[in-house]
């Protein structure tokens, strides 16, 4: 803790050349010892924390090493954050010069409320650090102990004291690729320790000190070609120019790719902006598995919403596919570009239009036919609302519109990471858990072979089929046609004909 002033040091009032009051106190008891210190950085760990505990930062105004300026032996001179006087340079004039001739020219522009400082108030505290002996050796003597300033009783306002320890910056660089936000990061290292004086700028500003080491001269778009194949992605990319700019980038992660190859059949798709600065549009492919989850199968990056982009990025979404397993159903909102890019690459899927779009349509068309906010609230509430999809899981996993290419990436590769889990997760409770409604004679063989959504609906049905018996007509379910499981009146003739058993292999040898 920081001791007050008054408490730890005898203080007095003068009046400086400049008519300003300053306090002026004496801290050289602090840093009288007699000890010897075994090594550089023993010293200079002790000197600033003894510092500290009289409300100063001290600070190296010069260190020399052996050899140095003729020395035998090694120096260090110590000195207070407000030594030192603000030199004004030429550079500093020039500054002054523009920014004043750009307010002559803009004179609307609103002027910044932030203005130019300095800590420094000529403090003429200073100690000597001194090698001495054979080895790392050194001592400390004190040349002034005397400060014309108020002792800190804040260290969080003190930039020095807020540096980050090698071990707190080692956490900063984890926690920031597990996307954990800036204020949590600051927490959590003023949590590990209460002596911590960081602020959220000094995460700011070490998280940007990171990125820049990590970029290391590469252009952003290298660096997502760099992180996909560090990470094994499936990638192609097409570029333009004589600089080869990338205009169109496809990518999905291998675990999605084998997701794709096993459930096919339906695909959602959408197109959208604002997921990057660079506004390059992202094509957003989703299947669906048979635990009703749904997965990313695909992103693509295009140059921009024109149907050759999309024939592009199909292209290389079918070539990743089987030949003879390719979508049945592909879901998408009204872009007509796409819709022309899907007859093109696809042409035996059905195409349909993504329920969200419809739902706009419906509320649109009557909220002009139905006059009445109580009847028309009503007729809402009957409409099936739609669950929350995986574009605006996308959208909010990102979330910002404009970030760059390589943050985009590491929150997408994070989505996926546990998007896989959870598939794979509901893949072994269909395989190990079994519910009590499914154990039934009929159903004990399929149980651990089919997933519990599919079990679902073959339950349903088979608590329909005495009911409905064989008739097709009072069946009315469309089971068959959306998920190629049999309906009611399907295992109500089976039944009849003793072969209800050998429709459940069916089932099974099927995959559904």
């Amino acid at each position: 803790m920081i001791l007050e002033a008054s408490n730890k040091i005898n203080s007095e009032s003068i009046e400086s050349g400049n008519g300003w009051t300053k306090c002026v106190f004496e801290t050289t008891n602090q840093f009288i010892t007699s000890e010897v210190f075994k090594s550089r950085n023993e010293l200079v760990n002790w000197t600033r924390e003894e510092g500290r505990k009289c409300g100063i930062v001290v600070v190296i105004r010069r260190s020399d090493a052996p050899g140095n300026c003729r020395l035998k032996r090694g120096r260090i001179t110590f000195g207070c954050e407000r030594g030192g006087f603000y030199q004004k340079n030429s550079i500093d004039s020039e500054c002054m010069q523009k920014k004043k001739l750009n307010a002559s020219l803009n004179p609307q522009k609103k002027k910044s409320d932030r203005s130019g400082g300095t800590k420094r108030c000529g403090c003429p505290f200073r100690l000597k650090g001194k090698n001495v002996g054979p080895g790392d050796e050194w001592i400390l003597e004190v040349v002034n102990g005397m400060h014309n300033h108020h002792a800190a009783k804040y260290p969080e306002g003190h930039s020095y004291l807020g540096r980050l320890t090698k071990e707190e910056n080692n956490l900063l660089v984890d926690m920031s690729k597990n996307l954990v936000n800036p204020k949590e990061i600051l927490y959590t290292l003023k949590k590990n320790d209460p002596l911590n004086s960081s602020t959220m700028k000094t995460i700011y500003n070490a998280r940007h000190i990171q990125r820049v080491i990590e970029k290391a001269g590469i252009s952003e778009m290298q660096i997502l070609l760099n992180n996909l194949q560090k990470c094994n992605y499936v990638e192609w990319h097409r570029s333009y120019g004589t600089e080869n700019i990338v205009s169109d980038l496809f990518w999905t992660h291998p675990d999605s790719v084998n997701l794709l190859r096993a459930f096919p059949y339906v695909l959602i798709m959408d197109a959208t902006y604002k997921t990057n600065k660079f506004r390059y549009p992202l094509l957003e492919i989703v299947g669906v598995t048979s635990t009703e989850l749904t997965f990313h199968a695909a992103f693509v990056y295009i140059h921009a919403k024109k149907e050759e982009n999309y024939v592009w990025a199909l292209s290389k979404l079918k070539s990743v596919m089987n030949e003879d397993c390719l979508p049945s159903v592909i879901v998408t909102d009204r872009e007509l570009a796409l819709m022309n890019a899907i007859r093109r690459v696809f042409p035996a899927a059905q195409h349909l239009l993504c329920r969200w779009h419809i739902n706009r349509a419906v509320l649109g068309k009557c909220k002009k036919l139905v006059d009445n906010q109580v009847k028309f609230k009503k007729l809402m509430q009957a409409w099936n609302t739609l669950a929350e999809s995986a574009h605006s899981k996308l959208k909010r996993h990102l979330m910002s519109s404009l970030c760059n290419f390589d943050t985009s990436w590491k929150n997408i590769h994070a989505l996926l990471v546990l998007q896989h889990t959870e598939v794979k997760a509901s893949f072994e409770k269909s395989l190990i858990f079994v519910r009590h409604d499914f154990i039934k004679n009929e159903f004990k063989v399929i149980v651990g072979f089919v997933s519990h959504a599919a079990l679902d609906y073959i339950l349903g049905e088979s608590e329909r089929m005495d009911i409905i018996g064989t008739n097709e007509n009072a069946c009315g379910s469309t089971l068959r046609k959306t998920h190629g499981l049999p309906c009611a009146h399907e295992m109500a003739i089976y039944k009849e004909n003793g072969t209800l058993f050998h429709l459940i292999v069916f089932i099974v040898i099927g995959g559904n």
